[in-house]
């Protein structure tokens, strides 16, 4: 097999070739990645508090509002974790639609999730470029050999802490 040439100012790594300025960096360097849950017994459309779950995204990424599941207001204030920012990055972390992704838009005052997804949240404020980016082909395909299990597909939160991300390309998105 023939190897390709780089043109000058390039570099190949195991994302592909690209610029010698960008740098490679795991996603839990530069994210918080945390999950969420629900109260025993499930959830009800008749709590105070929204609690998104898998059946929130869309097959082919993004959000969807139709079917909204609810906890108790005092149940969403005892979660340590799972509260949901403006601008997060929601990732289907079980199931058939496994590393499918949202961008929440803030659109209830409080909001939360349950335990088949993950949040993720840049530390440098460019969770839209960083959702893009995550939607992408190539990203896409690096989520799905992180996945593991046939009758139950996941992805745990560590293997997720793993995924390459380009990150001077987000500085200069930013």
């Amino acid at each position: 097999m023939v190897e390709e040439k780089v043109r000058e100012g390039y570099i190949r790594t195991e994302v592909g070739i690209i610029p010698e300025e960008w740098e490679e960096k795991e996603l839990g360097e530069i994210c918080t990645i945390e999950t969420g849950s629900r109260p025993k017994g499930g959830v009800t459309e008749e709590g105070e508090i929204p609690s998104l779950g898998e059946e929130n995204i869309k097959n082919q990424n993004g959000m969807k509002y139709d079917s909204i599941k609810k906890v108790s207001r005092n149940y969403a204030n005892s979660m340590k974790s799972g509260i949901l920012n403006n601008n997060d990055i929601l990732i289907n972390k079980d199931g058939a639609n496994t590393g499918k992704l949202g961008l929440y838009k803030k659109i209830f005052n409080y909001a939360t999730i349950n335990e088949h997804l993950y949040t993720i949240r840049a530390q440098n404020d460019c969770n839209h470029f960083l959702y893009y980016s995550l939607c992408s082909h190539n990203v896409q395909n690096n989520i799905k050999t992180l996945i593991t299990g046939a009758a139950q597909p996941g992805l745990t939160r560590q293997s997720s802490t793993k995924l390459i991300i380009l990150l001077s390309l987000l500085k200069e998105q930013k």
